[in-house]
């Protein structure tokens, strides 16, 4: 193969090392350089590039050099707010994009831009927060194709339809699906524990299971009698009546050998309570002798 045609033109002067380097591998070469000047030295060093190398023009450039702000502190707890609210209230996630950042930016103290903030692309960190949100909300996130506010604006109207669907009131004091519960602008992630539904609200910073046929019940009643016609101490007594009710079989310990009865663990209090309780029910002797003391 003749690659003279392919060798420096006559009258252009090149380094020693290009000198007897095809064209299309000298082109490749120029690419290289060119793109590792123009990040550094930009259009000027690109001209002298070119001044130094006339073949170098051939080398086609698409430069674009962006000025951005960076997010100010909070912004990403404000996003994941915003797509809660998203979930929680058809008005809110009904907002168009304007209003929305509109809004972001008098909370922030930002000037984003009205009209396009909400088509930017969202940070690792912020796809991340709204991936816990949707969670939390018991839909899906894609964070490639959900990649800016607008498309997750979308996929939360989307997720709340398909909600929509299997929605059904919950008692006189909310509404449920199939994995959710919402009680005001409350959602709860509806688990099984056993054959029973529950909840698991954070109360007093741990976790609480409460069953969903409980918090029925105390709807119900609270409905029935008013809940100004209730005191706390009926309240409370008829909790405790229906806690000890042969109706609820309680759950099963979670971990119970197989080869040992199961051990009902009780605190001092409680048992003087309950030695107090049968002391209270036991005939009287008749030669007046303390019941306990004979079992």
């Amino acid at each position: 193969m003749n690659d003279k045609p392919a060798l420096v033109p006559a009258g252009i002067d090149h380094d020693d090392h290009l000198a007897a380097m095809p064209y299309a591998e000298r082109l490749k070469h120029h690419r290289k350089e060119i793109q590792a000047i123009l990040p550094r030295q930009g259009t000027e060093g690109l001209d002298a590039y070119v001044a130094r190398y006339p073949e170098a023009k051939n080398v086609r450039v698409l430069s674009q050099h962006r000025a951005f702000l960076n997010k100010p502190s909070g912004y990403v707890d404000e996003v994941s707010k915003l797509v809660s609210q998203w979930f929680a209230s058809a008005e809110a996630v009904g907002q168009t994009n304007v209003d929305d950042v509109k809004r972001l930016n008098t909370k922030l103290g930002t000037s984003f831009p009205t009209a396009n903030h909400f088509n930017a692309r969202l940070s690792a960190g912020a796809r991340k927060r709204i991936a816990d949100v949707f969670r939390s909300n018991g839909a899906h996130y894609d964070p490639d194709r959900m990649s800016c506010l607008s498309k997750v604006r979308e996929a939360v109207k989307h997720a709340r339809q398909n909600a929509q669907a299997d929605r059904a009131e919950f008692g006189s004091i909310g509404h449920r699906t199939a994995t959710s519960l919402l009680l005001g602008d409350h959602r709860f992630t509806i688990e099984r524990n056993g054959q029973r539904e529950c909840i698991r609200p954070r109360i007093d910073g741990s976790k609480r299971r409460i069953y969903l046929d409980d918090i029925l019940w105390i709807a119900d009643l609270l409905n029935d009698e008013g809940v100004l016609g209730v005191s706390p101490l009926a309240l409370r007594s008829k909790l405790v009546e229906r806690a000890y009710s042969e109706k609820i079989t309680p759950e099963p310990p979670q971990s119970t050998p197989t080869d040992s009865p199961s051990i009902e663990r009780l605190g001092l209090s409680e048992r003087i309570a309950r030695l107090r309780d049968a002391y209270t029910r036991a005939p009287a002797s008749a030669d007046g002798d303390d019941p306990l003391a004979n079992p």
